[in-house]
């Protein structure tokens, strides 16, 4: 009962509480802690010393990402080179894990400016334990409380982590391409602000879920909808281009119209047995998420007749504007939400 919320936090004197419940009815203390999640990249540590995820909701922590690269990575050589090239920075899926709530520090502040209402009354409708849901108000209470904390959330991300660093990019002369999903965040709100967004092969359950991106892209009046392409799960050294093609022209179908093929095999590198190095393949001692993509792949004679196909169709799929009949208004890009042909 939300009228039944009592804030206590005035009572609590160096981590301890002095409260005595009253007597109608039975009471549930509710204690709240933020921590950092100590998140660092998968099947590391790549970095001495370690290096931990930073926060995606701020600017210090989009800032420290592009402090270092401006300190310590780009030197004067490579910023020329960035500039004469005029390609694309690229960032991955956003695959953020922590047991509790995804947080940072202002966010109570951004969501009462978002909202007019304070946040910390309805924590209890939003706190996770593993990822599960707790607690929970009336029904649509609670959805509506749920859906303004997220789009509160997406704001910041959008605002502090995507805009920040797309403007970065366009400082050095490149463009931003990035896939903006993972969490239940407005990634079609994404998809708008970023030069190029991408989806994949590989986590998109149906074609629905390239056009969430598409619309973010085609409401910004931008071109292109890229896509991480042929990955499957435990198929490298197994995968034809027949599948890879019939996969790719169900997403053409659906707004993409740029094809990035996943992983590539170097022939050599430090302590790496033949076939050569592959960083998704052997992927936890068994074949891995992406096909082993090079010349020690059985079909790679194929390459030059594949390329020039994909490159005449992304031609004829970037001309022109874009037109759809039937538009779904929905503000969750959260991927493989599985929105099927029933919508």
């Amino acid at each position: 009962d939300l009228d039944s919320v009592r804030d206590l936090s005035a009572l609590v004197t160096d981590g301890a509480l002095a409260w005595t419940a009253p007597g109608d009815g039975d009471w549930v203390l509710i204690s709240y802690w933020q921590r950092g999640s100590a998140q660092q990249p998968e099947s590391g540590p790549h970095a001495s010393p370690a290096a931990y995820v930073v926060d995606h909701f701020s600017a210090a922590g989009t800032g420290a990402v592009t402090d270092f690269w401006d300190r310590t990575i780009l030197t004067s050589s490579l910023r020329r080179l960035l500039r004469a090239a005029g390609g694309a920075f690229f960032e991955d899926s956003v695959e953020l894990e922590t047991d509790g709530l995804t947080w940072t520090s202002r966010l109570p502040e951004a969501f009462e400016k978002h909202t007019g209402r304070p946040l910390l009354p309805y924590l209890p409708a939003l706190v996770l334990d593993k990822s599960n849901q707790v607690f929970a108000f009336e029904a649509q209470l609670t959805r509506q409380i749920r859906h303004d904390f997220w789009e509160t959330v997406s704001g910041l991300f959008n605002r502090h982590h995507l805009g920040a660093l797309r403007d970065w990019a366009h400082a050095l002369g490149m463009r931003l391409r990035s896939q903006p999903y993972g969490l239940q965040t407005d990634a079609i709100a994404s998809a708008a602000l970023l030069d190029i967004p991408e989806g994949e092969s590989l986590g998109f359950k149906n074609l629905d879920d390239y056009r969430c991106l598409a619309g973010g892209r085609d409401m910004a009046g931008h071109t292109i909808l890229s896509c991480e392409a042929g990955a499957y799960n435990g198929t490298a050294y197994s995968t034809t281009w027949d599948r890879f093609l019939r996969t790719m022209g169900g997403a053409y179908a659906a707004g993409v119209n740029q094809t990035v093929l996943h992983g590539f095999s170097y022939a050599t590198a430090p302590q790496v047995a033949w076939p050569g190095f592959a960083a998704f393949s052997p992927y936890n001692g068994t074949a891995g998420y992406g096909e082993s993509w090079g010349p020690r792949q059985p079909t790679w004679k194929h390459v030059p007749d594949i390329a020039d196909y994909l490159g005449r169709l992304h031609r004829v799929l970037q001309s022109g504007t874009a037109r759809a009949d039937v538009a779904i208004f929905r503000q969750t890009g959260y991927t493989a939400t599985g929105i099927g042909a029933s919508w």
